[in-house]
C-alpha cells in the first residue's frame, strides 16, 4: 500500500492538489508514476507526466508519503478454519470449484455477448435520445469517479468529449435493454418481486 501526496497540473487549470492511496499491482496508478515509485521509499519526490483524453496531458508532481507491506498469513489449517473451513485442503477444493464457477460464467458471457452483438447487427432498435441522455450520464458519472480515484478533478476532464467517448457503450446497453423488454414482452415474461 503505497500513500502519495499530489499536485495535478494540466494546461489552462487550475492545480489540482490531494492524497491517495493505492495498491500497487491492482492497475490503480498511472503506469508513468508506477515506473517511477517501484523501488523508492517514503519521502522519495517525483513528477511524470501522464496522458488524459482528448489528447491532453497532466503533470504530476507526487511525494510518497509512506509505503506499508501486506505480511500475509500462513496458509494452513488454522487460517483455513478462520473461514470456515475444516482444513486447508477443503479450503482450496472449493477455492477451485470457485474458480471453476467464475471461468464457465466468463465464457457463457462471452457468449451471450455474442449473440447480442449478433442480433443487433440485424434488428434496428431505436434509441429515444432521453434513454440514451440517461445511460451516457449514468456512464460519464462512473467514468468521473473512477478519475478521482486517481486524483483527477472532474473540472479538468471535458464532459463532452467523455460523453462521446461513452457514447458507443451507452447506445449498446440501452439498445440491450430494449431489446431484451421486448423479448420479455413477446414471451408474456414476468419479474415477480422475489426475482
Amino acid at each position: 500500500l503505497v500513500e502519495l501526496e499530489y499536485t495535478t497540473t494540466t494546461e489552462g487549470k487550475e492545480p489540482q492538489k490531494g492524497t491517495t492511496s493505492i495498491v500497487l499491482g491492482q492497475k490503480q496508478l498511472w503506469q508513468e508514476i508506477k515506473e517511477n515509485i517501484l523501488g523508492k521509499k517514503a519521502g522519495y519526490t517525483g513528477t511524470a507526466v501522464v496522458k488524459l483524453s482528448e489528447g491532453k496531458e497532466a503533470k504530476v508532481d507526487f511525494t510518497v508519503k509512506s509505503i506499508k507491506e501486506k505480511e500475509l498469513p500462513e496458509v494452513n489449517d488454522e487460517f483455513a478454519k478462520r473461514f470456515g473451513f475444516e482444513s486447508v485442503d477443503e479450503m482450496r477444493k472449493k477455492i477451485r470449484e470457485d474458480l471453476e464457477v467464475a471461468e464457465e460464467t466468463k465464457k457463457q458471457e462471452e457468449i451471450e455477448e455474442q449473440i447480442v452483438s449478433t442480433i443487433l447487427k440485424k434488428v434496428k432498435v431505436p434509441v429515444p435520445p432521453s434513454l440514451l441522455a440517461i445511460e451516457v450520464r449514468a456512464q460519464v458519472e462512473a467514468q468521473l469517479s473512477n478519475l478521482a480515484r486517481f486524483g483527477i478533478a472532474p473540472s479538468q476532464v471535458n464532459p463532452e468529449t467523455l460523453s462521446q467517448i461513452v457514447g458507443p457503450l451507452a447506445e449498446k446497453t440501452v439498445k440491450v435493454k430494449l431489446l431484451l423488454e421486448k423479448v420479455a414482452e413477446l414471451e408474456d415474461i414476468k419479474v415477480s418481486d422475489e426475482d
